[in-house]
């Protein structure tokens, strides 16, 4: 008898050790928290370094140590625990770490909104260039990654260095009066979300995504505005030998990062990079000339005011006109 109870008390110290063992990683990731990610719409969150995608949705999810970020036709704020809020503009992806003290966030494409307060531990980069800012006083701006990877820097408050990291390797000063670095994309002045420039009309031809989500419309002179929820959203998805059929003719060189448009119609229109909007009439042309030719950047009707501006215009969409196809609106 004595000998059984030896032997069972150490087997089940072990048990418990094991179990102890394989629950601590998940506790301490929650612990680790380094805030807290919101959004609407099309917006995809990774907590393990893009291995596994969730739905943002309309939830709140934790922000932890390898997060991955990619929109679609939505946007999401995020609230980090220094205080800092960035906000996720359609068609964009970023990467968010903390190798020690501070929280980098890598732009890859698209564009990043930011309010940073002071004594912020934010720091913000792109594959070409670094932000510099202030800790000792409040700052707000925004940071745009284009196709081919050209940044851009428009500071709303305070100011901020932009340090090259490629070519030249050259330190701007950012301010209202955007920087561009290597060089200043066409279409610059319609970059950034925040632009002051008055928005074109809110008339034209709805596009949608490949899932049949309401992104935006066309007016007449095939400028795209992106406005999710400009009408309302199909009831499925294009067919996927349509989408596959049109992604082909997209050049090689950016296929994996395009977007796909159609109308409700199922006609293809033309095809997203980021915040560079390529009409159908070229969208089949040789990498690289899309750029130079009918290329132009996506109006972002979200302003300055990001999230609520978008979750607005999805709200009072349902009085605008009802698209009537195959694809039939829900």
């Amino acid at each position: 008898m004595g000998r059984r109870r030896v032997t069972r008390i150490p087997l089940a110290l072990l048990l418990t050790v094991f179990l102890l063992a394989n629950s601590l990683p998940a506790l301490s990731a929650v612990s680790a928290s380094l805030g807290t990610a919101s959004g609407i719409r099309g917006v995809e969150m990774s907590l393990d370094g893009g291995k596994m995608w969730l739905p943002l949705g309309k939830r709140s999810l934790p922000i932890l140590e390898a997060t991955d970020i990619r929109s679609t036709s939505g946007s999401a704020v995020l609230d980090l625990a220094d205080g800092s809020r960035l906000t996720v503009y359609p068609f964009s992806t970023l990467r968010i770490r903390q190798p020690g003290k501070t929280f980098d966030v890598l732009l890859d494409l698209g564009r990043l909104g930011f309010r940073l307060p002071a004594g912020s531990r934010v720091a913000i980069a792109t594959a070409a260039a670094r932000l510099r800012t202030s800790p000792a006083e409040v700052q707000a701006g925004e940071i745009a990654v284009v196709e081919g990877g050209a940044v851009g820097v428009r500071m709303m408050l305070g100011g901020a260095t932009v340090q090259e990291l490629v070519g030249a390797k050259r330190t701007l000063l950012a301010g209202l009066q955007p920087v561009f670095v290597p060089t200043k994309p066409p279409s610059a002045d319609r970059v950034f979300a925040s632009a002051t420039s008055a928005p074109p009309a809110k008339a034209g031809t709805a596009v949608f995504t490949p899932k049949g989500e309401s992104l935006g419309y066309l007016d007449d002179s095939g400028r795209l505005t992106i406005e999710p929820g400009y009408t309302r959203d199909l009831t499925s998805p294009f067919p996927q030998k349509l989408v596959q059929a049109v992604t082909a003719r997209v050049p090689e060189s950016v296929r994996a990062q395009a977007v796909p448009l159609f109308n409700v119609n199922g006609s293809w229109v033309g095809y997203l990079v980021g915040s560079t909007f390529h009409p159908q009439d070229r969208a089949a042309s040789t990498p690289g000339a899309g750029s130079k030719s009918g290329a132009t950047a996506a109006w972002a009707a979200a302003g300055s005011g990001g999230v609520v501006a978008i979750a607005a215009a999805a709200f009072t969409s349902r009085a605008r006109a009802k698209p009537a196809s195959a694809f039939r609106p829900l």
